[in-house]
């Protein structure tokens, strides 16, 4: 297996942030193969928040991805967020900056 494309449900699942006029921020998981989607309105970007989102409304009910892409914002890039995905055993790819 390389690359990125994914080719059954679970192999790699894209997360991203949204932030809203309200200063909602809502965290979205999409799978790669089937666009399955998930996620969850966060207060902050606290890594904290992320991890808990990622493990309640992903992990926990679809199961662990093998491969999470995400953007280099420091939510997703730091040392809580990178246990995770150790503990998990999960790859962890971040996007090049452009």
């Amino acid at each position: 297996m390389t690359g990125i494309r994914s080719c059954k449900f679970n192999e790699s699942v894209a997360i991203g942030l949204t932030e809203w006029y309200d200063e909602t921020t809502e965290r979205k998981m999409v799978d790669e193969f089937s666009r399955l989607s998930g996620g969850g309105i966060v207060k902050s970007k606290d890594p904290r928040e992320l991890v808990e989102c990622v493990l309640n409304n992903w992990i926990s009910k679809c199961g662990c991805p093998r491969k999470i892409l995400h953007d280099n914002g420091r939510e997703l890039v730091n040392d809580l967020f990178l246990k995770m995905t150790d503990v998990v055993n999960l790859r962890s790819i971040a996007t090049p900056a452009y």
